[in-house]
């Protein structure tokens, strides 16, 4: 197992404090762990509930629980702060699309987690975003190979249900016809005017056909449309908008060709219909003045006179009457399918045309939905504050397949984050200039390097320990909390640092440049005796010794001699007692 007590030598001392990570079933267990954690020397201390307490404004605790939590903290010097359940989603994405109800809810039970934190007079809330998919690549395509979806993902903003375009995907792109000069031709309507597309309001061109009439062009897969679409300048957002209106155009316009019939028909029996009426009448009419033996010749001299006007009776046919009354019934039938077809058809067309003009890349409605959430909880905790505004520490996820699980999405969700806040903050009466200080003081980040050590699976660069320090780097204005915790690169299975292979010292080794003034957090240590051992690998040793941490002295003088080993006459943190 690696040793560090050389970033002793480095740590800011007065502006770091190292804190575990404690989980709860019951009040019990919650006291346990605070006093387990305090034994061990910690510094601070992050909660977090195992039990679903709902919305309740208490996180589940009784008021002497949480009054006991903060007089354990306030005596030992000890800050604290909250984790709101890692399975709420505030984004509200699920299978399909978005959810207002989920988002809704989750916004709730989040302010409930606020309320907890103000309670026990807490310092930050640390927020999973909870986000969407996106394919690996994603994160940088120099460095991370495809996950093997090769999944871009669409919604349709008014019913929130998603779309989706894989890499493999196929598409026909005609060419476009020009002139003998080598003019691009378009087409034109009836006042030589272009013809414009119904979805993007551009022109339409006139394709290009070879000698047997058929159209030019070539079959194409999504990758390389991307790949193309790239070496223009476009984004992969572009790309994808684009791709999928290429590949909706033909069904949109089979749609309009079918309907366009549909209307042709319904005016053919319509005017069918008016013909077959105006000769049944009359032959009524004429029938019914008429002897049997003229009757006879009637309908005998009928046949030539009813096919010449287009409606056509079989040589042997018994009865002109009862044939055209059928005549009618069918082109009634008729009549009915082309309005039914046109009733139903029509609208369908317009809401996909619709569609495809507001049709938005997952990311960017994503990312919106995570922002208004943020800054609503933002928003919130500024309102409780009375004196210190508890921070909300948005957190980089564990699955490299999500959105926000690297350091540039964690940073674009906090910037968007504070921009909406700001607005939401004017709109309350604040000045601009006060709204954004508000913003950037209650949105910051935490960052877990263990979730960042899982992006090794598809890292293809250089030095991954490298990206990772980059990482931390990326997001210097914006750290408030850091989570310590050990992987080998697979599952986020929170091991005792040194246990996986997650480049920890190279995260670590970034902060003296950002200056950092937060918490470095150890999750997934256990026992007090296993959080000292973590402690310890950083030159942090407690007074009490292994056999006290297992026995349940008294945690007020759990820290009075907490030493840096570099410096052992100066206290880790404050002033000597």
């Amino acid at each position: 197992m690696e040793r560090y007590e050389e970033f002793g030598k480095f740590l800011n001392k007065s502006n770091i404090k190292i804190g575990a990570a404690i989980s709860f079933e019951n009040e019990n267990s919650l006291l346990e762990g605070i006093q387990g954690a305090v034994n061990a020397g910690v510094q601070h201390i992050e909660i977090a509930s195992l039990a679903q307490h709902g919305g309740s404004r208490s996180f589940g605790l009784s008021s002497s629980m949480t009054s006991e939590a903060r007089r354990i903290a306030k005596l030992n010097g000890v800050t604290l702060g909250v984790h709101a359940s890692p399975f709420l989603n505030i984004c509200g994405f699920e299978n399909n699309g978005f959810s207002m109800e989920t988002r809704s809810r989750a916004i709730r039970e989040a302010k409930a987690t606020i309320d907890f934190a103000y309670t026990i007079k807490a310092a930050l809330v640390v927020i999973h975003p909870n986000s969407f998919p996106r394919s690996v690549s994603e994160i940088d395509p120099e460095v991370f190979s495809s996950d093997g979806a090769g999944t871009y993902y669409l919604v349709d903003p008014r019913s929130e249900e998603i779309m989706s375009i894989s890499e493999q995907e196929s598409v026909f792109i005609p060419k476009q016809a020009k002139d003998a000069r080598g003019n691009l031709l378009w087409l034109l309507d009836r006042d030589r005017k272009h013809i414009l597309d119904p979805v993007t309001g551009k022109s339409v061109p006139r394709l290009a056909v070879d000698p047997d009439g058929r159209i030019r062009g070539e079959q194409i897969s999504f990758a390389e449309y991307a790949r193309r679409m790239k070496k223009e300048g476009n984004t992969i957002s572009e790309a994808v908008k684009a791709f999928i209106h290429l590949q909706r155009a033909g069904e949109i316009n089979r749609a309009y060709l079918q309907l366009m019939g549909a209307e042709r028909t319904l005016a053919e029996a319509q005017s069918r219909r008016d013909r077959l009426q105006d000769t049944l009448e009359y032959y009524r009419n004429l029938d019914g003045a008429l002897p049997p033996e003229e009757r006879y010749r009637l309908e005998r001299t009928m046949h030539d006179s009813l096919n010449s006007s287009g409606i056509a009776v079989p040589s042997d046919v018994k009865s002109v009457r009862s044939l055209l009354e059928d005549e009618l019934r069918d082109n009634q039938r008729i009549i009915e399918a082309s309005r039914q077809s046109l009733v139903q058809g029509w609208p369908q067309l317009s809401g996909a045309i619709e569609q495809l003009r507001n049709v938005a890349v997952l990311k960017d409605y994503g990312l919106e939905k995570i922002a208004e959430a943020i800054a609503e909880l933002g928003e919130y905790s500024i309102a409780c504050a009375d004196g210190n505004i508890i921070h909300l520490s948005i957190e980089n996820l564990a699955s490299p397949y999500m959105y926000g699980s690297c350091a540039k999405e964690l940073l674009e969700i906090i910037k968007e984050s504070r921009k909406l806040l700001a607005i939401r903050l004017q709109k309350n009466g604040y000045g601009e200039s006060e709204s954004k200080r508000l913003s950037a003081s209650c949105v910051k980040a935490t960052v877990d390097i263990g979730h960042l050590n899982l992006c090794r699976q598809f890292y293809t660069g250089g030095s991954f320990n490298k990206w990772v320090a980059s990482q931390v780097r990326g997001l210097a204005d914006v750290i408030s909390n850091i989570h310590l915790s050990d992987n080998r690169g697979m599952d986020d299975s929170h091991l005792l640092v040194g246990e996986g292979n997650a480049p920890i010292k190279e995260a670590l080794s970034a902060l003296p440049d950002l200056g950092y003034k937060g918490y470095i957090v150890i999750e997934g240590a256990g026992s007090p005796t296993a959080v000292r051992h973590t402690m310890s690998l950083f030159g942090i040793v407690p007074r009490a010794t292994d056999d006290e941490l297992e026995r349940d002295f008294n945690p007020r003088d759990a820290v009075s001699g907490l030493k840096w080993k570099d410096d052992p006459e100066r206290p880790l943190f404050g002033e000597q007692r």
